[in-house]
């Protein structure tokens, strides 16, 4: 017996419909799975992408912050710098300079303590805790 005549012999028992419906029905199946692998790869690089640009935002965010909350500082220092060198302020007026540290507290809201120091030892210290309040320290002659 040929093999042609084996093939026939086997394939002749098949149904039609079946012939018809089961290329489709393949066809269907690598199609649907196709597109949902590609949607998957697809939607797990747009949160990857997603996800990096959430975490650049935090990034600058911070960044912008530390530099605004760590610039109040040095800008107190270069204000009171600038009062004692004019004369505004004096160790020699206490009076005087406690009103300006008090003021400089209420100013600015995010500062928990001002200090202001001599090289002598001298310390006025206004803080909020939770009401302001004055801390002085004079050195022993």
């Amino acid at each position: 017996m040929t093999f042609s005549r084996q093939l026939k012999r086997r394939f002749c028992n098949i149904p039609l419909q079946l012939v018809m419906v089961v290329p489709f029905i393949v066809q269907i199946v690598v199609s649907v799975g196709l597109v949902g692998y590609l949607s998957y790869r697809s939607g797990q690089d747009s949160v990857n992408q997603l996800a990096t640009e959430l975490r650049k935002q935090t990034v600058n965010q911070v960044g912008q912050f530390l530099n605004s909350y760590l610039a109040t500082p040095v800008l107190i220092n270069r204000i009171n710098a600038d009062a004692m060198k004019a004369g505004q302020i004096s160790f020699q007026d206490l009076p005087q300079l406690e009103k300006h540290l008090y003021r400089q507290l209420q100013q600015f809201n995010n500062v928990s303590h001002i200090l202001v120091g001599t090289e002598r030892g001298d310390l006025r210290i206004v803080n909020r805790d939770p009401l302001p309040s004055l801390w002085m320290s004079d050195p022993l002659e």
